[in-house]
């Protein structure tokens, strides 16, 4: 083991870290944390005073309050775990209430609106925007899991407030917890994220309102005609509104493309069978076929 790793995993075991919103992704970060045995002291930030007492009566977290200025002048390392929105907002106030050389991070699922102001932080705040690529359409701090990220991939995108110490503290954090550090551009992310994230989102809420829309019984009579594969791809309409909605928004140019180009492609669909191609719309179903089987391979 090097001494660069010892000194990062000795720099975090011994680190007063704040995780500022103790919904399902601070509060899964929260036990994440305290499994790998990271964080000297875990304090939590959250506006809802019963979330507050539901991450100490858990032992999620050392200290809660609702007040952020309370704890963030002592905080090492400050995780962002609300919506973009949010983390935008708290960004552009944050500078005057921290301490020289402490390490601001997110978790939120768009990266350039975020990394355009960490990029205007006081120079002697460092910050790293991070993604992980988890989560569940649950929401809430009761829907908090250990292992939500475990196996899963951690986007990190450099700022201008990022240094080598800053990225070596994220890296090995992401690895302790179980979870993989993937390098990525803001642009490059969001542009990905639209692609499979959001707009499957949008796809399985629009798939999911064809049929309760439609539908001249009642919904709960339907429910036996419901094959796996509907309930598979129509899963992730039940998650946040209000978390989804903030995403969209966020990322609305990368949305509107990708909604553009699926639209397209199902057009072309449409033709073929209206058309009774079918040579044709076979060759393209096998191809899709052939490609997301590669992806069974690779345990995806």
């Amino acid at each position: 083991m090097s001494s660069e790793s010892d000194f990062n995993k000795s720099w975090l075991k011994n680190a007063t870290i704040t995780i500022y919103g103790l919904g399902l992704m601070g509060a899964s970060l929260a036990m994440a944390l305290r499994r790998a045995e990271i964080g000297n002291s875990i304090l939590g930030i959250d506006r809802n005073p019963d979330t507050i007492q539901k991450g100490l009566d858990l032992n999620l977290i050392d200290v809660g309050t609702t007040i952020p200025k309370e704890v963030l002048p002592g905080s090492d390392l400050l995780i962002l775990a609300v919506p973009v929105k949010e983390i935008c907002q708290i960004l552009e106030s944050l500078g005057p209430l921290l301490k020289p050389g402490t390490i601001v991070t997110d978790l939120g699922s768009t990266k350039f609106e975020i990394v355009k102001r960490m990029d205007s932080l006081p120079d002697q705040i460092l910050a790293i925007g991070g993604h992980p690529m988890c989560g569940r359409e649950l929401s809430g701090i009761e829907a908090a899991q250990p292992e939500l990220y475990t196996g899963k991939n951690y986007f990190l995108t450099l700022t201008r407030r990022t240094n080598d110490h800053s990225l070596a503290i994220m890296q090995t954090l992401v690895e302790s917890i179980g979870a993989k550090p993937v390098m990525v551009t803001a642009s490059d992310h969001d542009q990905f994220t639209a692609r499979t994230s959001h707009v499957p989102y949008l796809v399985s809420s629009a798939l999911f309102a064809a049929i309760s829309d439609n539908t001249t019984t009642n919904l709960a009579d339907t429910i036996s005609f419901f094959g796996s594969g509907f309930l598979d791809v129509t899963r992730i309409a039940g998650s946040d509104v209000n978390v989804m909605l903030d995403i969209l928004l966020s990322n609305r140019e990368n949305v509107l493309k990708t909604i553009a180009s699926v639209g397209k492609t199902l057009m072309h669909v449409s033709r073929l069978l209206e058309s009774e191609q079918i040579g044709e719309l076979k060759n393209f179903l096998s191809h899709q076929m052939t490609i997301r089987r590669k992806l069974n391979v690779l345990n995806v």
